[in-house]
């Protein structure tokens, strides 16, 4: 068992682990347990020091911040996310913390969560396609985004994670990301491309309609996003700075997922990457093939990494952050009493297994220490205060091990960036990203 004072709430949440629960339990991983004064509780960094903002549950709290970020993409407006908070907040901040109570209290959670935000969802894709019908495009195209972030933040805490409701509310999210596309200005294609033997959905998007050569940002999400909410992340900053825009979503990820089960996260992720890079090197049309940008985020941070390391197609490389060892991270933090307690839904669903024994199990061969100094490209690595000690460790160690001309930059309270991710901030963030890589792609849009 690892040292409590090095166990994070961010783990327990990606999980599917109440944060507020460990915290009880006394593995939190805050501030006062690092020595760097810049390490804070792991969510905290959401909110005004450790008062609640919107919820006093912490992994409420941290996803409303997280759908609420992609406002700065167009894709979600204030007032309206606050109509799920005046809802759902009663129920929510009564939920006690308890670590034995982990599932109960995830589900009574969920059991709120989703339905207000599908409700939200659909009544702002209404507006979208009543819009549509008069030929307003414009008004169209924004509430087709916004509805489109609001369902997939409503499966993000689902309690039937994999089942034929969440697959409905997947397929809607994706029908109005579609009807947005039709009316960006620039290029927008939903593809399919091969891989072992079936395909895998993605998006090819370009700054304009000509067949104009030009770097391509290829960017996949970590353990429980999608390909749309990459695109807010990062992928409009992207397209503003003169990119394409290249998405998908691979095994383990819910549009895989919800149509064949089987389709696991697999921790030789450089598979399904080299797969679309097959692909986007033959769309020579748009793509420079001497210009391709890899960029992981959360648990892709370390999937990328063996991408990286095994497919030297890649011209620059950014991993945010780099987790590097997934057992440390995960496996090693929860308590071997939990082993034959019932896995939370999302990670039984997207690992394959059934108990947390078995997701400890499965966790240790995500392991990426030895694929960074294997790496040929520019590499950046981004960690921010509020993941925890942890993440910041493997951060400094990814980053010691590369050979290559690298930087690393930690996001910090006093940039109000510093949650998973940025995703308080992705405006912050973007621009630490992309000016990295406009340098080293030696590119200007």
């Amino acid at each position: 068992m690892k040292d409590d004072s090095t166990i994070d709430r961010r783990t327990f949440a990606m999980l599917g682990l109440s944060a507020a629960a460990v915290a009880a339990a006394g593995r939190s991983g805050r501030a006062e347990d690092s020595e760097d004064p810049d390490i804070g509780d792991t969510w905290m960094e959401a909110r005004s020091g450790d008062i609640p903002v919107f919820f006093e549950n912490s992994d409420a709290e941290f996803q409303f911040v997280r759908a609420l970020g992609a406002a700065n993409a167009d894709a979600a407006a204030l007032g309206e996310c606050i109509t799920v908070v005046r809802r759902i907040a009663p129920v929510v901040n009564a939920i006690e913390p308890s670590l034995p109570d982990y599932l109960e209290n995830y589900f009574k959670l969920a059991g709120v969560w989703a339905p207000a935000w599908t409700e939200l969802a659909g009544k702002v894709e209404s507006w979208a396609d009543d819009s549509a019908k008069k030929g307003d495009e414009v008004s169209a195209r924004a509430a087709y985004l916004r509805a489109t972030a609001y369902y997939r933040t409503a499966e993000l805490i689902h309690p039937a994670a994999g089942k034929a409701v969440a697959k409905a509310v997947n397929a809607r999210g994706s029908r109005c990301f579609l009807e947005a596309g039709k009316r960006f200005d620039g290029g927008f294609e939903a593809l399919k491309f091969p891989y072992e033997g079936t395909e895998l959905p993605g998006y090819l998007i370009t700054p304009d309609k000509t067949a104009t050569r030009r770097p391509t940002f290829l960017c996949f999400t970590g353990f429980d996003g999608s390909s749309e909410e990459v695109f807010f992340w990062a992928g409009v900053a992207a397209i503003e700075r003169g990119y394409n825009v290249a998405l998908f979503d691979g095994p383990g990820h819910r549009a895989v997922l919800h149509e064949d089960p089987k389709m696991v996260f697999r921790p030789d992720y450089n598979v399904p990457v080299s797969a679309f890079i097959d692909y986007l090197t033959t769309r020579t049309d748009v793509v420079d093939p001497d210009q391709i940008a890899l960029c992981g985020c959360s648990f892709s941070g370390g999937l990328s990494a063996r991408a990286a390391a095994e497919d030297h197609r890649i011209a620059a490389y950014v991993s945010y952050p780099p987790m590097i060892d997934n057992y440390e991270a995960f496996g090693e933090a929860v308590p071997e009493e939990m082993f034959d307690l019932e896995a939370p839904p999302h990670p039984a669903w997207v690992m394959g297994v059934k108990t947390l024994g078995e997701l400890v199990e499965a966790m240790k061969p995500y392991n990426y220490r030895a694929d960074a100094a294997r790496i040929k490209a520019p590499t950046l690595v981004l960690w921010s205060s509020g993941e925890g000690p942890l993440y910041k460790k493997h951060a400094e160690e990814f980053y010691r091990d590369l050979n290559v001309p690298k930087a690393i930059h930690g996001f910090k309270p006093a940039e109000g960036a510093a949650a998973h991710c940025s995703v308080n901030n992705i405006m912050r963030f973007n621009q630490v990203m992309f000016d990295w890589l406009d340098e080293a792609l030696k590119w200007r849009g």
